[in-house]
């Protein structure tokens, strides 16, 4: 057994917490975790989708 998916999701979560320095609460910086790390794709506007 490898502990490398573990180790990627904590280094995820420490990148994101560095680039969150400059949020206003902790809940935007948690939001931010949950939407990185989560397979949720957020369709934003004026764009076509990518096939997956």
């Amino acid at each position: 057994m490898s502990n490398a998916r573990i180790e990627a999701t904590n280094n995820k979560i420490k990148l994101i917490v560095r680039k969150a320095y400059g949020f206003r609460n902790i809940q935007n910086m948690l939001d931010m975790v949950y939407l990185v790390c989560s397979d949720l794709r957020v369709p934003l506007p004026n764009r076509k989708p990518k096939a997956a």
